[in-house]
């Protein structure tokens, strides 16, 4: 469903943020990145909460490419959201590359 963008998946997605399945809620993140998806800002920040790890990383990932579609399709205050998120969250040293990557972002904005 994501790699067409289908918008219509959305709910599809939202439910599988939380499934118990680490490797369903990492496609659902990815999923909604693809097709950019500003309604799923806060489940995605939720989703990418989590402990230090495979998931951890990968949802950020997720939210970082949902970020940048966001802004690339005009939505610089939903893309803001999530690169100040990211900023104020992601605290340790390994880390610091994705703090960097949002202030590099939300300043060339």
């Amino acid at each position: 469903m994501a790699a067409l963008a289908n918008e219509r998946s959305a709910n599809t997605f939202k439910q599988a943020l939380t499934d118990e399945d680490r490797e369903v809620r990492i496609v659902a993140g990815d999923g909604f990145a693809k097709i950019a998806d500003g309604s799923a800002i806060d489940a995605m920040l939720k989703a990418a909460d989590c402990e230090p790890g495979w998931e951890r990383i990968q949802q950020t990932k997720s939210c970082m490419v949902l970020a940048e579609k966001l802004a690339a399709d005009g939505k610089k205050g939903d893309s803001a959201k999530i690169y100040q998120h990211l900023q104020k969250t992601r605290r340790d040293a390994s880390e610091q590359y994705i703090r960097e990557m949002a202030e590099a972002a939300l300043s060339s904005t």
